[in-house]
């Protein structure tokens, strides 16, 4: 349920969003729910639109490559 999900989303303090135009509502306006603070990290070969690319991380790879280097990072920060 989208509620839910976007509960979830308002106290996260990272946010992945995997494999997605970013364009299908409501789950594409659930990244606006994170708060200020929150790192946000879009992963899909294939970034959506370039403003995208001011409001997230982005990483142009396909998910079973990128995903595990990003986990790493993030438990690992230099």
């Amino acid at each position: 349920e989208i509620e839910r999900a976007e509960a979830i989303v308002q106290t996260a303090d990272i946010l992945i969003v995997v494999g997605t135009s970013l364009k299908v509502y409501p789950a594409a306006g659930l990244t606006q729910s994170a708060p200020a603070n929150c790192q946000k990290y879009l992963v899909d070969p294939e970034l959506p639109d370039p403003a995208l690319q001011d409001e997230f991380n982005c990483i142009a790879e396909p998910a079973g490559s990128a995903l595990p280097r990003l986990i790493q990072r993030l438990e690992n920060p230099a």
